[in-house]
């Protein structure tokens, strides 16, 4: 097998510093600044230590066109174009696909605290849409609101979800989670709680209490707005403990008589 000579000095120097003057050019000014083949040009610096890699840019972008082609290419036609080895094309196919998880890795969606209604709403538009039927959601929280789990129950139709309770809060028990949001959709409708809606909630909530759970919220989306049931459950809460504080005087009233007794 014929070995691969290294450059003379003379050569390696020259090509330093032209390497050198495109990495200067790119932290000074960007890859706005570069032209097609400048770019693949720097990129393949990178993979190829001692040549030009100049006029191997401009063979492969007449090759495939586009430096998104050249990248995305088969490993198997780079690796037999001249002048591309095993390692460049490990590293365009590489380069390629660095870009899908790096946009994947933007759109992520943050799990690690969803602490409040605006880190929520953002959770769910970008994970999900509001289809033609109702759906229910409930997310599962720790004690720092990351989320443990999702639950998701599709509709019977755009207006309605039917679920079982006992169910719905023994899936919630395993997880073990601190406090829950519930969230469901209202496809061909505003954003305005119903009489239904507000029953559920408030059947949910006191399921919630039992467990040792708090229901942090219950949201309404529709394809273009969002509505938060927070003062309602607040209502619902100072009501609940208003009852308790009351049945706790009576005891204490019919305690007292019967100690006058």
């Amino acid at each position: 097998m014929k070995k691969m000579q290294k450059p003379s000095n003379a050569q390696n120097h020259l090509h330093a510093g032209h390497r050198q003057r495109l990495k200067n050019k790119f932290v000074e000014y960007g890859l706005r600044s570069f032209n097609e083949h400048e770019v693949l040009e720097l990129m393949l610096t990178y993979s190829i230590p001692y040549k030009d890699t100049n006029a191997l840019a401009h063979k492969l972008l007449d090759m495939y066109g586009s430096i998104y082609d050249v990248c995305n290419a088969k490993f198997e036609d780079l690796i037999a174009n001249n002048g591309i080895g095993r390692e460049s094309a490990i590293y365009l196919n590489l380069l390629s696909q660095f870009c899908d998880v790096f946009y994947a890795s933007k759109t992520k969606v943050n799990t690690k605290s969803l602490n409040n209604i605006r880190a929520i709403v953002a959770y769910f538009r970008k994970k999900h849409v509001v289809k033609e039927k109702e759906e229910f959601f409930c997310l599962c929280l720790s004690s720092n609101y990351a989320l443990i789990k999702e639950i998701n129950i599709e509709g019977v139709d755009e207006r309605s979800v039917s679920f079982d309770f006992k169910t719905l809060l023994a899936q919630i028990t395993a997880t073990h989670a601190s406090s829950v949001v519930f969230i469901h959709t209202h496809p061909q409708g505003k954003c305005v709680p119903s009489k239904e809606d507000i029953e559920i909630t408030f059947k949910l909530l006191m399921g919630c209490k039992i467990l040792g759970i708090e229901l942090n919220n219950h949201l309404i989306f529709n394809e273009e707005d969002y509505y938060s049931m927070k003062k309602e459950i607040d209502s619902m809460n100072n009501s609940y403990y208003n009852k308790i504080d009351n049945i706790f005087q009576l005891d204490s009233s019919v305690s007292d008589k019967d100690n006058e007794k």
